[in-house]
């Protein structure tokens, strides 16, 4: 015998029709900040308990009042994480950009519990609906200090790391000035006057090697036709 509390069928198909159900998911999930929170909008079913509905009413008047009150839950800007998520849930690499993702996530979700627990005499059905994990504060900071904006590694994430690329760009600087050098010296059997880096550092130092092979053959043909 099913329970008095539980609501057999919620949503029957025709009732669902006469409400147009799907019309007006269509119409929150317009309303609704960023593509997570889109998505799960048009996914949305009734409540299968009495009390399931109690609650849905509740943040929703909540929410409705901090609204009211110009206090509005600090939502914006959440970024779609679904599929990192799904990746790491399976032992997958995330890249800077997506691990930098999750970061601003869990930054949001902080943000979100810090405000309802601050209404949390007002709100308290949010309170208990947005109480996140305290103890992954310490993450989201770590990821926000370890990347730039565009999801390259900082160089605060690692001292050795720091050191390598000022050793790197002082090695590029120099492949520079000798390319310029070279460039200059032998003006008049060069067509143009510009460097196009393709292939990286490696590749810097293969092409300025071969430039340089190419000099002292230069040399020593122009010496042969001057003896000549």
């Amino acid at each position: 015998m099913a329970s008095p509390l539980l609501i057999s069928d919620p949503c029957p198909a025709k009732t669902r029709s006469d409400l147009e159900w799907d019309r007006l998911l269509v119409a929150l999930s317009a309303r609704c900040e960023g593509p997570m929170g889109k998505a799960l909008a048009l996914t949305w079913d009734f409540a299968e308990t009495r009390e399931g509905v109690r609650r849905r009413l509740a943040r929703s008047r909540e929410a409705a009042d901090l609204y009211r009150n110009g206090e509005q839950l600090p939502v914006e800007g959440l970024p779609d994480v679904r599929d990192a998520v799904a990746r790491l849930g399976v032992g997958g690499v995330l890249s800077g950009i997506e691990l930098r993702g999750v970061g601003k996530l869990l930054a949001a979700a902080r943000r979100l519990r810090r405000f309802v627990s601050a209404h949390r005499s007002t709100c308290p059905a949010l309170d208990a609906a947005l109480a996140t994990d305290p103890t992954l504060d310490p993450l989201a900071d770590e990821i926000e200090g370890s990347f730039d904006a565009d999801g390259t590694l900082s160089d605060h994430a690692s001292p050795a790391l720091k050191e390598l690329r000022a050793e790197q760009q002082q090695a590029r600087a120099r492949i520079l000035t000798r390319l310029d050098d070279l460039m200059s010296r032998y003006d008049r059997v060069l067509q143009d006057h510009f460097v196009t880096e393709r292939i990286g550092l490696r590749g810097w130092c293969k092409q300025a090697t071969i430039f340089q092979e190419w000099h002292v053959r230069v040399v020593q043909r122009s010496r042969i036709l001057d003896f000549q």
